[in-house]
């Protein structure tokens, strides 16, 4: 029912349009249409104009422009006088020196139905005042007396007026002058288009929250610039220039408050386009990846037109890979291969025909946010599709199909959510059936009491199959985790950290290295590491490599405390997968060895602090786990079981073997001091069932007592001492030891 709304509505305004006769360019509500009466949608892209920083004609190269780029509007840059713009001097473009000379512009596109729209650029961050503002109004009246009969030209009055702090009055004040010679004094009806201020951002603000009507010049006095001296100046629409303001937080971030806004400007009424956009992620400047991303994901699917900056290269911003990185420079008109990779985002979007894919994203929870389990777990979905309208959103948690939402609000609601992790990916489905599909946004629950933080590197910030069960694995047993791709890892991370896992998926050598000399507690699951990590030698295949199509462990040891009660065959994977093997050094204790009769391939084993690695000794325990060439595969529950007992043992190194044989009932309990990790004082409880004189100790990582808390005489009972370290103690992992009758037992405790 939507659909035929909205045909018979665009049906009725291109009859209207036709039946007055109307040649013209028409804005009604939020949507532009040309003069025939079919909806346009702007993709273009900005050129040199009069006095403008880049030489050259643009008539030359109208043909690619036109042809392979199909563009259907150029933004033309323009000066009013000479000078210099970012160092250089902009009065030496010979092709346009004077408003006439850019005829040839007019001549070149506009009869072919491109739109050219003129824009100033003298005043970027303020605005014209005095006598600047009498020579802008005289250049419109100009431009309105050479071109005000001609639908294609459109007046883009100045570029991205006002700076830092908010002056909507002059913004208001300025514009409605230029207005009023415009439509007022020359009559010309030409589209006119008004860049928002704040530099063209419209919010002012470098955070993610929702854009402040406040801040926002069109959202707050946009129709202070369509309706004053009593009359109504129809053809008016807005201009948002999309760079760092708009790159705050994560992408799902950047796209729902992009979303946001372009919501509430159309709920307005208000007609919008993105005048300025782009990005080169290898290049800093305002250019950001981010915020190019979500203006290419979420403006199209509201109907909202994309200008890129710009077409003749020289800067961060390129089309293509060669020269200075111009358009016009493509080596195939129809299927160039030398684009930059937002050149080739930008070539398929303004080459795209047919209907808008629908956008969606899962605006809440942020990507790996951690929550407390019990918590309530809220998950918020946004969809839009301008052209079909969105037929359903389905969401699935842990790849299930959890619901289907037909109307917005689109949020699902998980009360009393038990620890884990969960993976929540959203569908939204349009009217015509297009699909689009959102980033997986994962969450990870843990246990109101931590036993301690663990650095968990991955590869990417997606997790494989293997690397989510132990991700989650880790939650239920009450570690908390941090996750860092490869990518942004950086050594401080270990820091205050329990154990850190390396894991099969990162492929980049240099976070072995990185952690070589960390007096951390390492699990690598990547046998490539083993050699960078000086636990294997270097020839693969024979000191390190991968077996093929394997799903067994063999136990060599059953009494290590990881394999306790475990012999014979394991099955570890639940389908056949490459299973990592080393061949370690006679420092390290072998848990585990590949079903293949081969006693040298060690697919767990591990290395005790200041045991002997390759060339030296280890500055913590390390741990070689069985890892997957194969990121889909699936661990068994005996996998799990092994891979806890694992980071257990590595997380309370070297806490000494309790070997006495208490013969009964134990003669006290040491329990876990709360809170962990703290930093200015933590409880320590111990229970005592028989008297005698108990003493506690701190002791650090290499065994040394650093201190002694508690030395008396108990009676039976439970007990108590606050440790408060002060600045005695630098961050790290340290232990607390209870002592009775030459029994004791050791536990960890970590320190910010």
């Amino acid at each position: 029912m939507k659909i035929r709304i909205v045909t018979v509505s665009l049906f009725l305004i291109s009859v209207l349009i036709s039946a007055t006769g109307n040649e013209n360019f028409q804005i009604i509500d939020s949507r532009i249409f040309d003069p025939e009466g079919n909806e346009f949608i702007p993709k273009g892209v900005n050129v040199q104009g009069m006095k403008w920083v880049w030489p050259g004609d643009i008539v030359p190269q109208a043909d690619k422009i036109i042809d392979a780029w199909n563009f259907n509007i150029l933004r033309v840059n323009c000066k009013l006088y000479d000078g210099y713009w970012q160092g250089q001097n902009v009065s030496i473009n010979a092709a346009y020196q004077t408003i006439e000379s850019m005829q040839a512009i007019v001549d070149a596109f506009t009869p072919q139905k491109v739109v050219v729209m003129f824009e100033f650029h003298d005043f970027t961050g303020g605005y014209y005042t005095g006598d600047a503002l009498d020579d802008l109004k005289d250049a419109y009246r100009k431009m309105a007396d050479l071109w005000g009969d001609n639908p294609y030209v459109w007046f883009n009055i100045m570029n991205e007026p006002g700076g830092s702090g908010a002056n909507i009055p002059t913004w208001i004040n300025m514009h409605r002058e230029v207005i009023e010679v415009i439509r007022d004094e020359k009559e010309a009806n030409n589209v006119i288009v008004i860049d928002a201020h704040y530099w063209g951002q419209d919010i002012g603000e470098w955070n993610t929250n929702p854009v402040p009507e406040e801040n926002s010049s069109i959202l707050s006095a946009g129709n202070e610039l369509i309706n004053f001296n009593d009359k109504t100046y129809g053809n008016i629409m807005f201009s948002l220039h999309v760079y760092d303001q708009w790159n705050r937080g994560t992408i799902e971030q950047a796209e729902y408050r992009l979303h946001d806004y372009i919501g509430r400007v159309k709920e307005k009424g208000f007609a919008l386009m993105i005048g300025e956009f782009g990005t080169n992620a290898s290049e800093g400047s305002l250019y950001f990846e981010t915020a190019f991303r979500a203006t290419m994901k979420v403006a199209p699917a509201h109907g909202i037109g994309l200008i890129w900056w710009h077409w003749y290269g020289g800067d961060a911003l390129k089309l293509t890979t060669t020269g200075n990185g111009n358009g016009g420079n493509i080596n195939s008109s129809s299927n160039p291969t030398n684009l930059t990779w937002p050149g080739k985002m930008f070539w398929d979007y303004s080459n795209f025909q047919g209907n808008y894919p629908p956008f969606i994203t899962i605006h809440q929870p942020l990507l790996n946010e951690t929550l407390i389990e019990g918590s309530n777990l809220e998950v918020k979905m946004v969809a839009e599709d301008f052209d079909d309208g969105i037929k359903e959103v389905r969401l699935y948690k842990n790849s299930k199909l959890e619901g289907v939402y037909t109307e917005p609000p689109f949020n699902y609601n998980l009360p009393d959510v038990e620890a884990g992790r969960y993976n929540f990916k959203a569908i939204a489905v349009d009217n015509a059936d297009n699909e689009s599909v959102s980033t997986t946004i994962s969450v990870n629950v843990r246990k109101s009491t931590t036993i301690g933080t663990i650095l968990f590197i991955t590869g990417s910030r997606k997790l494989s199959d293997s690397d989510n069960a132990l991700f989650n694995e880790l939650l239920g047993l009450g570690y908390n985790v941090v996750h860092k791709d490869q990518s942004e890892v950086e050594l401080t991370d270990a820091s205050n950290k329990i154990a850190l896992i390396i894991s099969s998926s990162v492929t980049n050598n240099s976070v072995g290295s990185m952690f070589l000399n960390s007096g951390v507690p390492v699990l690598i699951a990547n046998p490539t590491f083993y050699p960078l990590m000086k636990m294997t030698g270097s020839l693969e295949g024979i000191d390190f490599g991968f077996l093929d199509e394997q799903t067994q462990g063999d136990v060599v040891s059953g009494e290590h405390p990881v394999t306790d009660n475990l012999e014979g065959i394991v099955e570890l994977y639940a389908q056949p997968a490459g299973l990592g093997f080393g061949k370690p050094t006679t420092g390290a204790e072998i848990l585990m060895t590949a079903v293949n009769g081969n006693p040298d391939n060690a697919i767990l084993f591990v290395y005790p602090q200041n045991g002997s690695l390759v060339d030296m000794t280890a500055p913590a325990v390390r741990a070689g786990w069985y890892a997957s060439a194969d990121e889909d595969v699936l661990l068994t529950e005996q996998s799990l079981l092994i891979f806890g007992r694992l980071m257990e043992w590595l997380a309370n190194y070297p806490v000494p073997a309790d070997k006495i044989n208490f013969n009964g009932d134990k003669p006290f309990d040491m329990f876990q001091n709360y809170p962990n990790p703290f930093s200015d004082h933590t409880t320590i409880t111990y229970k005592l069932n028989t008297s005698g004189i108990a003493t506690i100790t701190i002791i650090d990582q290499i065994g040394a007592i650093r201190e002694v808390l508690v030395n008396k005489f108990h009676t039976p009972g439970i007990h108590s001492v606050n440790f408060r370290p002060g600045n005695r103690y630098p961050g790290g992992i340290y232990f607390y030891r209870i002592e009775l009758n030459n029994r004791y037992i050791t536990k960890p405790l970590v320190i910010h």
